[in-house]
């Protein structure tokens, strides 16, 4: 996600590295560097040229602060802009006190993801209510009747996210409306997510009947679903959207996969609404809160453990959390342990999404090293899984005779069994280690 533009940004940071100031004529060469790096993400001219204005302003003429090297001052300076770019530093909250139900209306483009993002949607809120010890009753209804079978699709994504779903009687968009939302009023419920026809393009039309939509059930939040890969003719989408029912906010999908940054640090800027959530993923569990000082610092290559924090916390339980953690402060940390722990980091996702989150994540490892980082992992998993529970819990029982035992069970070689043994035992040795400063630090 974005490697292009933060590995641009981190050249821009090199390119001051040692300098005690920056005269006007390194600005024009960190200028010049910067509007290709915007350029290629996909920025709108505008923004880019109000984004250099702003990085001109703090940059030049600037006294450094004691203690203070240019670079770490360019570094604070970009994000700085920005975090000034993408919004303030906290998330956005859809379900503030007050009345219920509480009616999200999600809009878009054929493509964009949008019947899928509200089974995500209503996963994640089902969730955050769930650690207030809440249960909030979400429905789920639709008024597509441009595509084929797509209030089908929604019923299996609302099943899959289990929450409601309510399928109208009237086949009119603007009568259907108006039954799911009574519908949803009737029955209690807390949220209401409602599914609209994805247009091609931004027609006339089209456009009239979500106004009229808008207008009848009056939502709280009226979200555009973005596919964050059709970069800046995204923006103009956005505006036309945002002149006809007046935005709230947007998701912004598939950054998981080729996005450009474009569409992230132009849309606050470019429609005056907040980014709410980014989709990083397939799974039901891929979409996070967008919170703006985090993405700066991903942007800037700084990583987001923060965010990489509260993905565990949703995905891994606290009783195996817990566990894990015992196994490690007492020392008796076991290849059912080990096992245990790839489980755990194969929740997360894939190496290579996981990288993103770390600092200085990008660029450190390339494309061949993070794909033999997850073919050891699939190794390691397989290996522990053609292992009796006993070699498991005992793995100084392996003998040769039983490697190549395990090695054919698992489809690897020998050598691997070698590989995942020193792995283990270095995890063994942080875990005596953790044991040790425990003791310590009671005594």
């Amino acid at each position: 996600m974005f490697d292009g533009f933060t590995s641009a940004l981190r050249s821009v940071i090199d390119r001051v590295r040692g300098k005690k100031g920056i005269s006007k004529h390194d600005f024009e060469g960190v200028a010049a560097q910067l509007r290709t790096a915007l350029y290629d993400a996909d920025v709108p001219h505008s923004v880019v040229n109000n984004f250099l204005e702003s990085v001109h302003e703090r940059v030049i003429g600037q006294e450094l602060l004691k203690g203070v090297s240019v670079e770490e001052h360019v570094l604070k300076v970009m994000y700085d802009i920005l975090c000034d770019f993408l919004g303030k530093a906290s998330a956005v909250s859809l379900l503030p006190e007050g009345k219920r139900p509480l009616v999200c209306m999600m809009v878009g483009l054929q493509g964009s993801g949008k019947t899928t993002t509200i089974g995500k949607l209503a996963h994640l809120l089902r969730e955050e209510e769930k650690h207030k010890g809440k249960v909030p009753r979400i429905l789920c209804g639709s008024v597509d009747f441009q595509r084929p079978a797509a209030i089908d699709q929604l019923e299996i994504v609302a099943q899959r996210a289990a929450c409601h779903f309510v399928r109208a009687r009237s086949q009119h968009p603007l009568k259907a409306a108006e039954e799911l939302y009574q519908y949803a009023q009737e029955g209690n419920y807390d949220i209401f997510l409602l599914d609209t026809a994805g247009r091609l393009h931004t027609e006339n039309t089209l456009l009239d009947e979500l106004e009229a939509i808008a207008q009848r059930i009056q939502p709280e939040h009226r979200i555009l679903v973005i596919d964050g890969m059709i970069g800046q003719e995204s923006l103009q989408v956005a505006q036309t959207f945002h002149a006809r029912i007046a935005l709230t906010g947007a998701i912004i999908t598939k950054l998981d996969s080729g996005a450009r940054a474009g569409v992230v640090l132009s849309f606050r800027k470019v429609v005056q609404q907040p980014i709410l959530y980014v989709g990083v993923g397939e799974g039901l569990d891929d979409l996070e809160a967008f919170v703006p000082d985090r993405m700066a610092r991903r942007l800037i290559g700084e990583g987001d453990l923060a965010t990489l924090i509260e993905k565990a916390r949703r995905r891994i339980s606290e009783v195996e959390q817990e566990h894990l953690e015992q196994a490690l402060m007492q020392g008796t940390f076991t290849l059912v342990d080990f096992q245990a722990q790839l489980i755990m980091m194969n929740k997360l996702g894939s190496l290579s999404s996981l990288i993103r989150y770390m600092p200085g994540g990008v660029g450190k490892m390339t494309n061949e090293q993070i794909e033999k980082g997850e073919n050891t992992f699939k190794k390691f998993k397989a290996i522990i899984n053609s292992m009796t529970r006993k070699e498991r819990i005992l793995p100084r029982l392996l003998n040769n005779s039983r490697k190549k035992r395990i090695a054919r069970g698992a489809g690897v070689a020998v050598a691997d069994i070698a590989e995942l043994l020193r792995a283990f035992e270095q995890t063994q040795q942080f875990a005596k280690l953790m044991k040790n400063l425990a003791g310590s630090q009671k005594s």
